[in-house]
């Protein structure tokens, strides 16, 4: 533990060459420890920079790529470094995210109304490469960077142990760690199982009106209405799935749920939910949660009957997801299908700018649109 102090980590860039971590000298030895981390822009990166802590250890980028930016052997640059001792080094990483969108992301949560419970993820629909993570509530990772042990222990104890007005920790981070209801963006899901395992279902309508009919949701008297509880605040709304889409509407998308079936929507949805999501960042246990979709107890003979069916279509009931998970949905749809891994690191790079390690991008899942419909 104490080398990670007596001696500089490599820099942690942002793209176009911002750094949001870098090593400093403390100016007078403290314990022992020669030099601190320190991040310039403050809390703006630390759900994906993270830290090296001497109570805690190191988080995410941070812990990831550990072994490259503490220091350590580096490798022979010429024939004659093979016979002596070898040198010490440490490697730069490089992220995908860009200072830009990520400020921009942080200005936009901080100016949401009422809450302190917000995230954002950016993603490039081609490369998976994440171009903006940030959560609200966050942490002073220059707090969680000193060489002492009990500052340190306080700064974690203040951010993980006192939630704020509204129940919430700043760490874990909340795009990868708290799950919602998804609302109306899981709509996207229920269209993709009609295309994808319910093609005659292709021309479902739903007339326009503001709630579904008494008695078209079986085993409730209640009706679902759009953007309202009480059918005279409803708005209208309807046609097809293509027209229902864009304009959310509720009631049409209830019904059309209804007819795709539980066990339907559950196997399309399965594409990343109810799984770990994969991401290129190692968090620490219980760092990245689980979204859930409708399992097959949604189904007639299920707990929750034809009403639980209904609701799921727009993202109630039992479904809930992470920012993260709800982010990998909308790639995949936007890139036929293909759901990539997100990746927030893009390349390290040695003390002679010379290239050690680059990620690529990898497919996750990949749902395909060529198979049997079930009956």
């Amino acid at each position: 533990m104490r080398r990670r102090f007596d001696n500089a980590r490599g820099l942690v860039l942002a793209s176009y060459g911002s750094v949001p971590a870098r090593s400093v000298p403390t100016g007078a030895p403290h314990e022992n420890y020669q030099y601190r981390r320190v991040y310039p822009t403050g809390p703006l990166y630390s759900n994906v920079v993270g830290y090296p802590a001497h109570f805690y250890g190191t988080a995410v980028a941070e812990h990831t790529c550990n072994t490259f930016l503490g220091v350590h052997e580096g490798p022979a640059q010429a024939l004659g470094q093979l016979l002596e001792t070898p040198g010490t080094t440490t490697d730069d990483l490089t992220l995908t995210v860009m200072p830009l969108l990520q400020r921009l992301a942080a200005h936009v949560l901080a100016a949401v109304p009422d809450t302190n419970k917000d995230a954002a993820i950016t993603v490039s629909v081609k490369t998976s490469a994440v171009l903006a993570m940030h959560s609200n509530p966050t942490y002073a990772n220059n707090a969680l960077a000193t060489p002492t042990a009990a500052k340190d222990e306080a700064a974690g104890r203040k951010d993980r142990g006192k939630p704020d007005h509204e129940g919430f920790v700043a760490y874990p981070s909340m795009a990868t760690f708290e799950t919602f209801a998804p609302g109306s963006t899981f709509k996207v899901a229920t269209s993709s199982a009609v295309y994808n395992l319910k093609p005659a279902l292709g021309n479902f309508a739903f007339r326009i009106a503001g709630c579904t009919t008494r008695g078209a949701i079986p085993e409730t008297s209640k009706v679902i209405c759009n953007d309202a509880t009480a059918p005279k605040a409803a708005s209208p709304c309807g046609g097809t799935m293509i027209q229902m889409l864009p304009e959310s509407c509720h009631p049409g998308y209830a019904e059309l749920d209804l007819a795709i079936g539980g066990t339907a929507l559950y196997e399309e949805a399965e594409v990343g939910f109810d799984q770990m999501p994969r991401i290129d960042l190692v968090f620490p246990p219980g760092g990245v949660s689980k979204s859930n979709c409708p399992t097959p107890v949604l189904a007639p003979q299920g707990r929750l009957g034809l009403p639980g069916v209904a609701l799921s279509a727009f993202g109630q009931e039992t479904v809930t997801a992470t920012d993260l998970q709800s982010t990998m949905v909308a790639q995949g749809i936007a890139n036929k299908g293909v759901v990539m891994t997100p990746r927030v690191m893009a390349e390290i790079r040695n003390a002679a700018s010379g290239l050690v390690s680059a990620t690529s991008r990898r497919s996750s899942r990949t749902r395909s649109r060529r198979r049997q419909p079930r009956a």
